[in-house]
């Protein structure tokens, strides 16, 4: 069985806000930014996947 490579790689973190965590890293081998956001664990989790929806819309 072949297991398949990482699809990011050299994954750094630039900055951490209230939101989200920005990284650098290589996708695929092409540079990138990945931004990670975060659940905000002092709200219902009803209410924070409605109001994390609605922003990314």
């Amino acid at each position: 069985m072949e297991i398949a490579p990482p699809v990011y790689s050299n994954i750094e973190l630039i900055c951490q806000g209230a939101e989200a965590r920005l990284f650098r890293c290589l996708y695929f081998g092409r540079r990138a930014i990945l931004k990670e956001r975060f659940v905000k664990t002092y709200r219902h989790l009803d209410l924070d996947s409605h109001i994390t929806l609605q922003r990314l819309k």
